[in-house]
């Protein structure tokens, strides 16, 4: 098979448009026809691979195997009796990512606006840096149906804070919150297909 065709192929398998899949990489409509006519560059290949779901070689016709090894991260969609429960997952290529100890939360925190829109999904690393300024994910302590909730780091002297970008909000510090992890990417608008 072509590898033109099976760019088309694929994507129409998928379920995509050809404007669904160049807002997904970031590309006119254009773009995706001279794709789909054989003209892939190669800093696109891994962009349309993992948002298709197979292997870069497959794409390009370079092998015949259409799989892709992926990592099924789980999606903290709610809090039960206060542990954190997942009931869907978000399988994403093992290629694209690093660091295998990742969770995806969903979030509605309009107290985090611009970072955060409601009904968010934001993909976390377990471990945190803490670093002055950086956006992590808390969940309140010792509150009744708290969420996981969007944070940004401030340091004031010895203590660390966690503040929202309305300023109204309440502030959390280690002592009045669990982090669960450093954000590495919010996505906003997810629809679980």
């Amino acid at each position: 098979m072509e590898q033109e065709n099976r760019l088309r192929k694929i994507r129409i398998e998928k379920g995509y448009s050809v404007s669904d899949l160049a807002k997904a990489i970031g590309k006119d409509q254009s773009s995706i026809s001279r794709y789909e006519a054989g003209q892939i560059p190669l800093d696109v290949v891994t962009k349309l691979s993992a948002i298709l779901n197979v292997s870069p070689a497959y794409l390009m016709g370079w092998s015949n195997s259409i799989t892709l090894d992926v990592a099924s991260i789980p999606v903290i969609d709610s809090v039960v009796e206060g542990k954190l429960t997942s009931t869907k997952t978000i399988d994403i290529p093992l290629s694209t990512i690093q660091d295998r100890k990742l969770t995806y939360y969903e979030v509605e925190d309009a107290a985090m606006s611009p970072y955060v829109i409601n009904n968010a999904l934001v993909l976390v690393k377990e471990k945190t840096e803490g670093k002055d300024g950086s956006l992590v994910v808390i969940l309140p302590d010792n509150e009744i149906d708290a969420k996981p909730m969007v944070r940004i780091v401030k340091y004031d002297e010895d203590t660390i804070l966690f503040v929202a970008t309305d300023r109204k909000s309440k502030i959390y510090t280690v002592d009045t919150a669990t982090v669960l992890g450093d954000v590495v990417t919010i996505t906003h608008d997810y629809t679980f297909k």
